[in-house]
């Protein structure tokens, strides 16, 4: 403090400011921070699970019914339905609105494109589905909107979450899993994946391949988004459904291409791709998406809930 005097009085004046040295950590950290930051405002999953790694979780979650996270579990020691129920109760900690096994032997060679010496090892798929936002859903009319396109994308992180999480539990048990990504094609031409997600769904009980192509779950419809995890952790199948749309046709009414027909196989491949690619470069998305049949397959979970 200086406190020489003056003609008005005493002076005083703030001591000097101490000198910051800006390291080239600290920008690294301002710019890491700032990045963070973007993710979270650009991305609520991102949020989400971060805010969990750092937050105390509810009993439910920190001890799940087999306790994978903190118990060292033999496999001998547990039976099929053990290890089913576990995964089950897993997928929906995480967010899986549906669950179910399959037996990947029942997929036909034009359902599933992986070496055969791997579906060899690995014999069992895990579907897991999500059950899309009904109200985002309803916006949609004659082609996909903005909230839909993110909404999709979401879905899709979303799912391969589950399926990491899940094959991280998996092998942690001391078995192999494989995750298959929820919307990766590797043949853009024919718009297949790895494996077919709704074939595999099907096999595991958890719907019927419908006239719009897509998986029709009895209690969702359409509206809904897959992901397969394969391993060979002993688990109970399921059982393929053998239900099928019978005398709906709501779907053929509003698909915007004509693509969908009387009979699933009569299925018009190229006439929806076409117009899948359409709405891609009018609407300026990135993925090829459509939604309108989607919306129109409300599955009886709709219908209960109308009639209540």
């Amino acid at each position: 403090m200086d406190d020489r005097p003056t003609k008005g009085g005493t002076r005083t004046t703030p001591p000097p400011p101490l000198a910051v040295a800006w390291t080239k950590d600290d920008s690294l950290f301002f710019f890491s921070s700032l990045v963070l930051f973007s993710s979270f405002v650009y991305d609520p999953f991102v949020l989400r699970f971060f805010l969990a790694s750092i937050l105390p979780r509810p009993s439910s979650i920190v001890n799940p019914p087999l306790h994978y996270d903190h118990v060292k579990v033999t496999i001998s020691s547990m039976s099929r339905a053990q290890n089913t129920e576990g995964m089950r109760a897993l997928c929906r900690q995480w967010g899986g609105s549906l669950f179910g096994v399959a037996d990947l032997q029942l997929l036909r060679n034009d359902q599933i494109f992986l070496p055969p010496s791997l579906i060899h090892r690995l014999f069992f798929g895990i579907s897991v589905g999500f059950h899309l936002s009904d109200i985002i859903l309803e916006e949609i009319e004659n082609q996909p909107t903005p909230l839909y396109f993110h909404h999709y994308q979401r879905t899709n992180i979303l799912l391969d979450t589950i399926g990491l999480v899940v094959a991280s539990a998996i092998q942690d048990l001391g078995y192999q899993a494989m995750p298959i990504p929820a919307s990766q094609l590797v043949d853009w031409k024919t718009q297949k994946g790895h494996l077919s997600h709704k074939h595999v769904a099907r096999a595991a009980g958890l719907g019927w391949i419908g006239r719009n192509n897509l998986l029709v779950n009895k209690e969702f419809g359409s509206r809904i988004r897959l992901v397969t995890i394969l391993t060979d952790l002993p688990l109970e199948a399921h059982s393929p459904s053998k239900e099928e749309c019978g005398a709906c046709h709501v779907c053929l009414a509003t698909c915007p291409s004509g693509a969908i027909k009387e009979k699933p196989e009569d299925f018009d491949h190229l006439r929806c791709y076409e117009q899948l690619r359409t709405f891609a470069k009018t609407l300026h998305f990135s993925h090829n998406i459509c939604g309108v049949c989607v919306k129109a397959c409300k599955g009886n979970r709709d219908r209960i809930a109308h009639s209540a």
